[in-house]
């Protein structure tokens, strides 16, 4: 299920009549134990669709440039992405296909924002410049997801937290609250 979620419900359907005694002691050592994470809120993670999107302020934060900046997952976990994906993350608004993408991968190479090499020498040939920011922006959409860090789908009967959908551009100077 990872990086998404199984409700407890699940578990115990899955575990036969007579076992949910059983089955809530195991799920709470394994809690108590810190075998196991949970949370109060289900996340439903999605496929890399079409069109990936990730919440806003990952986007704003990933658009900062070389400055150090630390990104969260849905699971609140920090994470390092590498030049390529902080370069799509700051791209994934949901409405930006992979093929457009990619093909801002491929300029970005071309400009020498992003580098290439293959055995050490830098990729020149466009053709070639072309089919690997293909290949690489999937890959890395792929991994995007595997951490947690595209936008969650809400669980069946789960609405998203309307906070989710609210951000504004913080201005040099001004003091952050979240």
């Amino acid at each position: 299920a990872w990086p998404g979620t199984v409700p407890v419900q699940a578990l115990l359907d899955a575990a036969g009549e007579g076992e949910a005694e059983r089955v809530l002691t195991f799920i709470t050592n394994l809690i108590i134990g810190n075998a196991v994470q949970f949370r109060c809120e289900p996340v439903a993670v999605p496929a890399v669709g079409e069109c990936p999107e990730v919440r806003a302020q990952v986007r704003m934060l990933a658009k900062v440039g070389d400055a150090p900046v630390t990104l969260f997952n849905e699971w609140h976990r920090t994470v390092a992405p590498t030049a390529l994906e902080r370069f799509l993350l700051a791209r994934l608004d949901g409405r930006t296909d992979q093929a457009q993408l990619a093909e801002a991968v491929t300029a970005a190479i071309h400009d020498g924002v992003l580098g290439l090499s293959r055995d050490g020498e830098a990729v020149q040939d466009p053709a070639e410049i072309a089919a690997s920011a293909a290949e690489l922006t999937a890959r890395s959409l792929h991994g995007i997801a595997r951490v947690a860090m595209l936008t969650p789908v809400a669980a069946p009967g789960v609405a998203m937290k309307a906070a989710d959908a609210q951000v504004r551009r913080i201005e040099p100077g001004e003091a952050m609250a979240f």
